[in-house]
């Protein structure tokens, strides 16, 4: 429920209009997030902007720059950091709160046979 919710609000989002370009576009909203997200990461594994940079084969200013939110990520640069770290893009972008990518499935999978049980049983 909580993640339809937050979709929601992103698909909200991305939709909204702002001097012609969509919030999506004016992305400091975004890079706040992904900074917030990505501090957290740093601190979790007690590393600094260097070394999370070597970890995610980024390079340092890259890292500084998203953590400090002078700069939008790409999608490349995310895809390295959620692949060095185990966690989603979901997660990185603040459209989710999971941060493991196997808890992640796990609860998506939970949810389905959950889903799929209670239709048995509304059937016997």
């Amino acid at each position: 429920m909580k993640g339809d919710i937050t979709m929601a609000k992103s698909k909200e989002t991305i939709e909204k209009k702002e001097n012609g370009k969509s919030d999506f576009t004016n992305s400091k909203k975004i890079r706040l997030i992904i900074s917030e997200r990505l501090t957290a990461l740093k601190e979790s594994k007690n590393l600094s902007q260097k070394d999370m940079a070597e970890k995610c084969d980024l390079s340092a200013d890259t890292i500084s720059k998203a953590i400090t939110a002078k700069e939008t990520l790409s999608i490349r640069n995310a895809i390295k950091i959620s692949k060095a770290f185990g966690v989603s893009l979901d997660y990185i972008y603040g459209n989710s709160n999971i941060i493991n990518i196997q808890q992640y499935a796990l609860d998506l999978i939970t949810v389905s046979y959950t889903h799929l049980r209670a239709h048995e049983t509304e059937a016997d």
